[in-house]
């Protein structure tokens, strides 16, 4: 998945934006049939990598030396609830 990601100043105003790579491994869908004994949960669909850039530069070890302490886990938050797949 690739999405933007914009960060913005104390005022509101855009400061830069990011161009966000996620990849997430697939999701092998659980079984819900039959006896409950034999129920197993979905697996998979965890981010697998992450790749950030900035005017086409890999700045993903210095995004929060760049941008500030939390950016980066702020931003794999939101390939999570833009994948629809929450805190997997």
């Amino acid at each position: 998945m690739t999405f933007t990601y914009e960060i913005e100043n104390d005022d509101g105003d855009v400061r830069a934006t990011l161009e966000v790579e996620a990849e997430f491994e697939p999701v092998v869908p659980g079984n819900r049939r039959g006896h409950p004994d034999n129920w197993t949960p979905d697996e998979g669909g965890c981010l697998e990598g992450l790749d950030i850039t900035l005017n086409g530069k890999d700045i993903t070890n210095k995004v929060d030396d760049l941008y500030g302490d939390g950016t980066y886990e702020r931003i794999v938050l939101e390939a999570k609830r833009l994948d629809n797949r929450g805190s997997r």
